[in-house]
């Protein structure tokens, strides 16, 4: 597709989710999540509050005033709120406590039985095991090795000093 003439139509099938976010610090997520729907042609209020409840992130206080994880959730809600087909969440969980990331490892495996597509950056082994249907192993800039999420303890790299 053509990024500038399909901008829309793009931003529509993909969510994506930095990580490193940068939101406008003077106003509320329920105004910044406002504007990224306006960006996708619309998402109906209810899919926003949806997300919102289950990630437990209040959307009506300034984001000057937020935490990492609630301004990361914040991020979250953004990237799902369009029910896009492609999901790319760079470490997605870096900054949520156990009840949030619980509530995304809920969404993601939701988000999978749709059929839809998920891409996602972790250095955590444990949780790549637990979500990924399949994990690519990159190392030093190169993929070395795609593996079943349930095999990849098996293949981690070992280091032994006696």
């Amino acid at each position: 597709m053509d990024s500038h003439a399909q901008s829309v139509h793009i931003r529509k099938l993909v969510g994506y989710l930095p990580a490193q976010l940068s939101l406008p610090r003077f106003t509320n997520g329920a105004n910044v999540l406002r504007y990224f729907s306006n960006l996708r042609g619309g998402v109906p209020a209810g899919k926003i509050e949806h997300f919102a409840e289950r990630l437990n992130v209040n959307l009506n206080v300034p984001i000057q005033r937020l935490d990492e994880s609630d301004t990361f959730k914040i991020g979250l809600v953004q990237a799902l709120m369009h029910d896009p087909e492609l999901l790319i969440l760079d470490e997605p969980t870096r900054f949520l406590d156990d009840a949030g990331r619980e509530a995304l490892y809920e969404i993601i495996a939701e988000v999978r039985r749709e059929g839809r597509t998920v891409f996602i950056s972790s250095r955590s082994l444990g949780e790549m095991e637990r979500i990924a249907d399949r994990v690519g192993v990159i190392h030093r800039g190169k993929l070395v090795t795609v593996e079943r999420g349930v095999h990849l303890r098996a293949k981690a790299f070992r280091e032994v000093e006696l």
